[in-house]
């Protein structure tokens, strides 16, 4: 008796989900959510950061320091979640 190839058989259990650019729709709206977080962190972090440099630097220096560090936490962290979810695309993951 045959089954049939892995590929098939695991075709039947894994679905995908609705193809919108590298992310599925399914999952975009966990994906903003998640980044949009991120990005709050990285900017309170940055902030707070600052807040404790402000006695002890010039405040243009602080200003340009916290900017940079948002800028450079929010690209690394952008990179980082949309790579982890275009591979949870890819590999049909789909939220319950």
């Amino acid at each position: 008796m045959r089954m049939g190839t892995p590929e098939s058989i695991a075709k039947l259990y894994k679905r995908r989900g609705t193809p919108r650019f590298y992310i599925t729709q399914e999952l975009i709206e966990f994906y903003l959510r998640t980044l949009f977080f991120f990005f709050g962190v990285v900017f309170f972090v940055n902030v707070l950061g600052a807040v404790f440099q402000f006695f002890f630097k010039n405040w243009w220096e602080i200003l340009g320091g916290m900017l940079n560090g948002i800028w450079i936490g929010c690209l690394i962290s952008a990179i980082v979640i949309t790579i982890v979810f275009v591979y949870f695309s890819m590999e049909g993951f789909l939220p319950e």
